[in-house]
């Protein structure tokens, strides 16, 4: 069966500043979309990517991915909704197949090693529902107002990343059960979680970050250059 990475990449980038929006940013002289997007381009066990990507920008991108960034696996390139819910449901209302796997997975984690999305593409096959994960390095508080009320054990947390992967039938299924209901998660995976179904954790990695702010991309320029030494 088809195995298709949603590459979400629709956002403004507002919180980086500048003129560009933060995926199309250079990190060490290449966009962070592009870092992003060849790791699932030499992934053998990916067979299509799918872009969604700001609406302004998507007749100009397919040449661009194919012929100057090599991404031959691109299927298509949609244009993105006004929050990430929207322009996943975007994404996953253009795959040609309903009988197959997805990876979802923000344009703006460029650090996610091949060999961890072969490890995420071997357990949805086996489980339907992965999510991607790591144990947090601080301790987590609950709080009420401006006191803090408990502590929960952080071996029974996790703090989630990208990809998270599912069969195709079930993660639309649980989007179309969300829009209905009108309930908005900041992942996809509580969606299908709310319908009842278990999802299974694959140990991610802390270098596997977002780059949100200025700060991450100084951050992730001086890991790059690490690896380059």
């Amino acid at each position: 069966m088809l195995v298709t990475a949603i590459i979400v990449a629709a956002g403004s980038g507002k919180r980086i500043g500048g003129r560009l929006p933060k995926q199309f940013l250079s990190l060490l002289g290449k966009p962070i979309l592009q870092h992003t997007l060849e790791k699932f381009q030499v992934c053998d066990d990916i067979n299509k990517i799918v872009l969604v990507a700001p609406q302004d920008m998507c007749s100009e991108l397919p040449g661009v991915c194919r012929e100057q960034w090599h991404i031959e696996k691109l299927s298509r390139v949609v244009p993105g909704g006004a929050e990430r819910p929207d322009s996943v449901w975007a994404g996953l209302s253009a795959l040609d197949h309903t009988d197959g796997y997805v990876l979802i997975h923000d344009g703006v984690r460029p650090f996610i090693r091949v060999e961890k999305i072969v490890e995420i593409v071997a357990a949805v096959k086996k489980y339907d529902a992965v999510v991607v994960g790591v144990t947090p390095n601080d301790t987590i508080k609950i709080i009420k107002g401006q006191f803090a009320v408990e502590t929960p054990a952080r071996n029974s947390l996790v703090q989630v990343q990208t990809p998270q992967a599912f069969h195709v039938d079930l993660i639309k299924k649980a989007y179309t059960r969300a829009f209905r209901d009108g309930f908005v998660a900041t992942d996809d995976a509580a969606l299908v979680e709310r319908m009842g179904k278990g999802v299974f954790l694959v140990r991610g990695d802390h270098l596997n970050f977002k780059i949100t702010s200025p700060e991450d991309l100084k951050i992730a320029e001086m890991l790059l250059q690490k690896q380059d030494d």
